[in-house]
């Protein structure tokens, strides 16, 4: 079972005046309105981001909040034809824009382009992506807001280990429990063709950011990874672990000690893994399911979110929480663009496994 994008089909006011009922909710198609009860679990929203008025060929992307937890702003992102696209929806004078991506404050020329998509990847409010030319496999760069402008973003480019980086082949940020520093991980094959892992530890705004002394040779078993997915390092019970998903159903797992060079464990799950939380418990969300599980692959709950996906988990003075958004369209406006609205959650993290019931 499988949903599709919920569409408003309401006119303009009627959606200004749906916007204030407390009782309003996007229309489901019957077969799958069960997930309807998922909003229940979440609560009210915390906030409703739009109108945002953009061209249709730009409706089918994602909003990435900025890593906050109270967010007014954010990245949106696309995916397409070997590009991805950077853009800003941001809040000023009491109305929603959306406007080119720029760095520094120099314009980037329309949205920010990256030719380098095959090593791209979201997590906690950040792009996290390869760069350079050729093949886009020997540099990283970690894109997030500039703090206290929404409207342009930075950028650090960490140091990769000295024995070199020919391939990447995982990629993922977990946040570290009770404050604002992060941790992320990068599976790769070096120069002589070893399956290698190593993570970096950094602040949430992106600064600061210190390459691990410790380099981990991942176990022969492993090396017929070739695709580029992603990658986290985990709680798992009072030590860590790394995991890898390329985006199916099955999930490598190594404890992130020496011991990477055993032969890592697979977990099998419904749907694939998006991110792993402060606390251990692993996300999973296919096109219409969100699931959870224990470091151990036993599953705490599977269930229909509707169109409700997880996007990130934030620290606020520390505790952690949970955000969630969805994309609702609206008819198009007189000048022929479509009005786009989203909609935040946000539960502490603590509760997350409570969704499940």
């Amino acid at each position: 079972m499988r949903m599709p994008k919920a569409i408003l089909v309401a006119g303009l006011a009627g959606i200004a005046t749906a916007l204030l009922a407390s009782c309003w909710r996007p229309i489901f198609d019957e077969q799958v309105s069960s997930g309807a009860l998922f909003y229940d679990k979440l609560g009210s929203p915390f906030r409703t981001i739009g109108p945002v008025s953009m061209y249709s060929q730009m409706t089918d992307g994602i909003f990435l909040p900025e890593r906050i937890i109270d967010a007014y702003n954010g990245f949106w992102v696309q995916k397409e034809s070997g590009y991805v696209n950077l853009s800003f929806i941001k809040y000023s004078g009491g109305s929603y824009t959306l406007s080119s991506a720029t760095t520094g404050g120099s314009a980037a020329g329309g949205s920010l382009a990256f030719a380098d998509s095959a090593y791209f990847t979201t997590a906690n409010g950040q792009i996290i992506l390869g760069t350079g030319s050729g093949s886009a496999t020997t540099n990283l760069a970690i894109y997030t807001f500039t703090s206290g402008s929404p409207d342009t973003f930075s950028y650090i480019n960490p140091s990769l280990p000295a024995d070199g980086v020919t391939k990447i082949l995982g990629l993922g940020a977990t946040q570290t429990a009770g404050n604002s520093a992060e941790t992320l991980a990068v599976i790769y094959l070096n120069t002589a063709s070893a399956l290698e892992a190593t993570n970096y530890s950094y602040t949430s705004n992106g600064t600061a950011l210190t390459w691990s002394s410790t380099t981990y040779v991942l176990q022969a078993g492993a090396a017929g990874l070739s695709s580029f997915g992603r990658a986290f390092i985990g709680a798992d019970g009072t030590g860590s672990a790394l995991y890898y998903s390329d985006g199916g159903t099955s999930v490598l797992k190594w404890a992130w000690t020496a011991g990477l060079n055993s032969a890592p464990a697979t977990i099998s799950m419904r749907d694939p893994l998006v991110a792993v939380l402060s606390n251990g418990i692993l996300v999973c969300q296919g096109k219409d399911y969100l699931d959870a599980y224990r470091p151990d692959g036993s599953e705490i709950f599977s269930r229909p979110a509707g169109s409700v996906r997880f996007v990130q988990e934030v620290d606020s003075s520390g505790t952690d929480y949970c955000i969630f958004a969805q994309t609702l369209l609206a008819p198009q406006d007189n000048n022929g663009n479509n009005q786009v609205y989203i909609e935040l959650w946000r539960i502490p993290t603590g509760s997350f496994s409570s969704l499940g019931n």
